[in-house]
């Protein structure tokens, strides 16, 4: 949990070091290890601009599975989360991190 508090921390860090963008310009952000409801929460935050606790300036747009093969709460719940994140929220999953980063500013 701590990993992904702090992958969030660095998404929104790396976004502030950028330079002043238009206000319609969004940050196209991208999400490693989808094997937490966190992938999920984050999403929600920064896409559902009628959430009451919605983050704008950025947008998740693709995602990695990542995960922890040798964890069985890792492995048992990627799935789930990536199919709602591709369902859902309508997020590109891609195959590797160089991908990933091919998509996205942050």
């Amino acid at each position: 949990m701590r990993r992904l508090a702090l992958a969030f921390i660095v998404i929104v860090a790396a976004g502030a070091g950028l330079p002043a963008q238009k206000s319609e310009s969004v940050i196209r952000a991208g999400i490693i290890g989808l094997d937490t409801s966190h992938a999920i929460e984050f999403t929600r935050i920064l896409n559902d601009a009628s959430a009451a606790d919605h983050v704008s300036g950025a947008k998740v747009v693709a995602a990695f599975k990542g995960g922890s093969p040798d964890l069985e709460a890792s492995t048992s719940r990627i799935d789930k989360y990536t199919e709602q994140l591709r369902t859902k929220w309508n997020i590109e999953i891609v195959p590797d991190i160089p991908a990933l980063c091919s998509k996205v500013d942050a």
